[in-house]
């Protein structure tokens, strides 16, 4: 929600750039509350799902029971979306800090691990304190 509201404040589109138009603006905050709904929603299903397939939650159960093969396709859906939000997260972060980055004239750090590269590492390792320092 944070990078919706600083995307929007900023006049970019959903992805981070510079919007060449107000109607890209307008919809920004939009579709990336959209894509956050659909995340939750799809991966509260997909939860809701393993849970029902795993055998293992009956509290009266002796031993452990191998669970079908499509609780594991399901847990591996379960990953992959995860893994495919935080991408968008960070690709979104970085779009958005090298764009005031350059909007503002503002070096890199010197202490960063790679020269040109400051911008992907912060958003991919501290994702919540590039959108708090936007």
């Amino acid at each position: 929600m944070a990078a919706a509201q600083i995307v929007t404040r900023m006049q970019l589109t959903w992805y981070g750039t510079p919007a060449t138009s107000i109607s890209q603006v307008a919809v920004a905050f939009q579709v990336m509350v959209m894509i956050m709904i659909a995340y939750c929603c799809t991966r509260a299903f997909v939860f809701l799902v393993i849970a029902y397939l795993d055998p293992n939650t009956e509290p009266d159960l002796p031993r452990y029971v191998d669970p079908p093969p499509t609780y594991f396709f399901f847990a591996a859906l379960d990953d992959f979306l995860s893994y495919m939000y935080f991408a968008f997260t960070v690709i979104v972060l970085r779009n958005v800090r090298s764009h005031l980055r350059q909007k503002h004239a503002i070096p890199e750090s010197d202490s960063t691990c790679v020269p040109g590269c400051e911008d992907i590492c912060c958003s991919l390792f501290c994702p919540c304190f590039v959108a708090g320092k936007i």
